[in-house]
Parts: structure tokens; sequence; C-alpha cells
């Protein structure tokens, strides 16, 4: 505008940039259906180089930048409102598999990740639930599952990343390299730089999953055994659940054994529980297929025309002390 060339929208890249009603109406929505905020634009990387080249142009304007994965986020955090949001989606090739780590875009699914990490017989270290996220967008939130109990989040086993701080500067960064600019990115909600490329830690992957779900009486008797399990360290995977069915509070447990021979199965995976004894529900699994099990609930709930629906969600860690409150 004014004839300042600086002030026009760069359009050079190796991907490609929208600014139709369609595109603009897309980029205002996420997974929640709750927050509608329209950009003026939206990027769709073919590069990291597309990346540094629009998160410089909207530094010298001020303009608000959005960094989307999936969007699988519900309160619009991927959005931006008058501002530009970058589809980190389109950056998502693995370039590396080694024994301990692999190398990747960070807008590659962790799904796929897992998919091509389980051919070498590997694994990220830590999985969330729901594998329809970006390796970006959870390592910019935590990424906690039912194995963080032992492992901590994803956020810890990242080794090294590479990313464009706000004012358009390509810089890597590890525990050793820029310390204080990777523990800030890690866990920082997308706002102190935009992750384009990880270096994750992966260990040996299991085949099989084993799952025991126990049913509790009360809440108490089944926070008495999440505290005894997390301790002990018996199961892989622990989930707690207090559900409304039919107007009352049902409380069980899900707990999930990783293994490949199943001499390295519990003996006794019931010993000292409280949980009603004789309703124990098992289910034996692929590791795969039990990663896998929220993906295809997503997908049944598309399926049956529910996916358009708004989904308020809340994550909140709270103290062990205060649970039972």
């Amino acid at each position: 505008s004014g004839g300042d060339e600086d002030s026009l929208m760069p359009q050079d890249f190796d991907g490609s940039l929208s600014s139709d009603m369609s595109s603009l109406n897309t980029y205002a929505d996420d997974y929640g259906h709750i927050v509608h905020s329209k950009p003026v634009a939206v990027l769709r990387p073919g590069s990291i180089a597309d990346v540094v080249k629009m998160m410089s142009f909207a530094y010298r304007h001020g303009l608000r930048v959005a960094c989307r994965g999936n969007a699988f986020n519900t309160f619009g955090q991927s959005q931006a409102e008058s501002g530009i949001v970058i589809d980190m989606s389109s950056l998502n090739a693995i370039h590396t598999i080694e024994p301990e780590y692999a190398v990747v875009d960070a807008g590659i699914t962790w799904r796929k990740l897992l998919l091509a990490t389980l051919e070498h017989g590997l694994a990220p270290v830590v999985l969330t639930d729901f594998l329809g996220t970006t390796v970006g967008g959870t390592l910019s939130v935590g990424g906690f599952g039912g194995t963080t109990y032992q492992f901590g989040g994803q956020i810890d086993h990242a080794i090294e990343l590479q990313v464009v701080t706000g004012t358009g500067e390509l810089l890597t960064c590890s525990a050793n390299e820029n310390a204080g600019l990777f523990n800030a990115v890690l866990g920082g909600l997308g706002l102190c730089a935009v992750i384009v490329r990880a270096k994750l830690r992966l260990h040996a992957a299991q085949s099989r999953a084993r799952t025991h779900r126990l049913h509790y009486p009360d809440l108490a008797a089944m926070l008495s055994d999440l505290r005894l399990l997390i301790t002990e360290e018996r199961f892989s995977h622990l989930r707690g659940h207090c559900e409304a069915i039919r107007g009352a509070f049902a409380y069980f447990i899900e707990a999930t054994s990783f293994y490949s021979e199943t001499g390295t199965l519990p003996v006794d995976p019931y010993k000292d529980l409280r949980h009603r004894k004789g309703t124990e529900v098992v289910n034996d699994r692929t590791f795969f297929g039990y990663a896998d099990l929220v993906v295809e609930a997503v997908a049944a709930l598309d399926q049956a025309g529910l996916g358009a629906y708004p989904h308020p969600w809340l994550d909140l860690i709270v103290p062990d002390a205060h649970i039972e409150e």
C-alpha cells in the first residue's frame, strides 16, 4: 500500500499463500468449533525457508502469526485474528530414523512417525493417547500420555530443535546450545518460536498391549490403587476414569502392559488391588492397535456426523493432595 513494496505480502514461496474466503473460513476454526478468528492469509510452507520469510515479514509489519498442525486444539490457539496462519502440516518429512533417535519435520503426525519407527522395531518414548496431533503441536504443550508417570512428557524426550524466532531467525537449540531458547520453546505454547524440525529420542518397541479394565466401588478405592500402581510401576500405561453413567459415577482403571514375550507380563497383575473382584475385563491387541484406539474413536465420531459439534475440552494438572477434592 502507498507504493511501499516492503509492505506487500511476499509471493515467491516454495509452498502456497492463500487469501481466498474459503481458506480463511477453514482456518478460522479448530477441533473445538467454539472460537472463530479469521486470518488475512494462510501459508502452507513448502520449506523451512518459507517460514523464515513469513516470520520476518510479520515481524516487520507487526502482524499476528499462529502456527497450526492438525488443529486439535479447542479454544482458538491455532487461529490468528486479522493475522497469518502457517499450516505446518505441509512440512511433514521424516529425515532420519536411527536406533536412538529420529529427526522429523514439525508437521508430521505422531501416528505417521510411529508407523515408520515400528518398521525398525522402535517407538517414541512417550505417546499421547491421540496420535492425530503433530510433533510440533504437542512439543508446544507438553505431550502427556499414560506412560508419562514413568517417562515424563514428550518434551522430556526432545533432543534438539530447529526453530524460527519471532524476528525470523532460524536457530538450532538443545540442552547444550541456546539452552534458554530450547527450554522456553518446549511447552511454550508457540509463544517463543516456531518449531520447524525436531530430533526425538526413541526406544525399543514392544509388539503387544494387554489391558486390564478394573472396576471400583468408589473414588477412594480407585485412587488408592492408582497410587499403588504408580509407585510400583507394575504396568506400562495407566489411566483412571470417572464417568457419569445413568445418573451415577462409574470408576475404573485401565492398566496396560506392553510386551513382546508373555514371560515379561506381571505374574499377579491384581495383587493387593481393591477393585471389584470378578469384574475384570482383559483385552489384548497389537501395540499399534492400542496406540491407535483414540484415532479410531475420533474417526467413528466423524463418520456418525458428530465431528462438527462443539468440543469443549480442558486438561488440568492437579497436585495429588487435591485429587479427591
